[in-house]
């Protein structure tokens, strides 16, 4: 059951409340994008916007994609708890672009402003990568330059952002320099299961990609 407003609605698949987020796609907008740190408003989102009644809702969207992306790089607070806060909202928006990107691919053909976007995420990690070796040639009592470390990324955030690059990828075959940045997920020690990456090195550039 899910709370909106003053009515309860039941949403496995609530044709009325599909229809009313679709024919006022703006206000829908608004209104999640408030409310996002309610966990039942975040998970409504993600589920009316994989529903394949959501075409409106998701037009809507794509078309405001660099206010998501600002959401992405430019929401910080002070306070650990209220990072912790933005860091779920950001993960949120990213689960959303990644939607959007399987939903319309149309969209991310030539959306340059995704791109530019999403790969800071893929170079902090190995930008953060390169510190922790430097420190380590150092030596463990060598905590100066704990300061001025970079931030590693949420990975979970770094595997939906993988994702959408991938899919931009396949839209869009020229960018071949992207294909080089992702290539640092290889270099990290994590407890997720890249065969989706390995399969798409091996398997679709080699028979999609020409080595002319």
């Amino acid at each position: 059951m899910y709370k909106v407003g003053c009515t309860r609605l039941c949403f496995k698949v609530d044709e009325f409340l599909l229809k009313l987020l679709n024919t006022y796609a703006s206000n829908s907008l608004e209104y999640f994008i408030r409310n996002l740190d309610k966990a039942h408003i975040k998970k409504l989102f993600l589920d009316v916007l994989k529903h394949p009644s959501s075409y409106a809702l998701r037009e809507r969207i794509s078309r405001e994609n660099l206010m998501l992306l600002r959401k992405i790089i430019s929401d910080t607070s002070d306070t650990q708890i209220g990072q912790i806060m933005k860091q779920k909202q950001k993960y949120t928006y990213v689960l959303a672009l990644k939607i959007l990107a399987k939903k319309i691919p149309r969209w991310l053909h030539k959306n340059v402003t995704l791109r530019d976007k999403m790969l800071p995420v893929i170079k902090k990690l190995k930008e953060s990568r390169l510190q922790r070796e430097e420190m380590q040639r150092k030596g463990a009592n060598s905590m100066s330059g704990l300061k001025d470390m970079v931030l590693e990324p949420d990975i979970k955030e770094v595997i939906q952002v993988m994702k959408i690059l991938i899919r931009y990828c396949k839209q869009n075959k020229s960018e071949i320099s992207v294909l080089f940045e992702m290539l640092e997920i290889f270099n990290q020690r994590i407890a997720f299961d890249l065969t989706f990456v390995t399969d798409f090195y091996q398997e679709y550039i080699h028979k999609s990609y020409s080595s002319r």
